[in-house]
């Protein structure tokens, strides 16, 4: 069985946003794993641009020193 598309997602939000207990778990279960995955890929980019450069620092040096 595959995953359900994200147009299905969004045709079964549509579908049962008047029910509270659905309401309820989409507030409770989606909301905070968005937040939470979205927040750590920025600072896994600013953690990868960081250790980027710093990798350049020390290949300029290597270069620098080897010449």
């Amino acid at each position: 069985m595959s995953e359900p598309t994200l147009r299905e997602d969004w045709k079964d939000l549509r579908e049962n946003w008047h029910d509270p207990e659905y309401r309820l778990g989409f507030w409770k279960g989606f909301i905070p794993t968005f937040l939470i995955r979205f927040i750590f890929g920025i600072i896994g980019a600013l953690f990868a641009i960081f250790l980027g450069g710093i990798l350049v620092r020390f290949l300029i040096a290597a270069i620098e020193l080897y010449l």
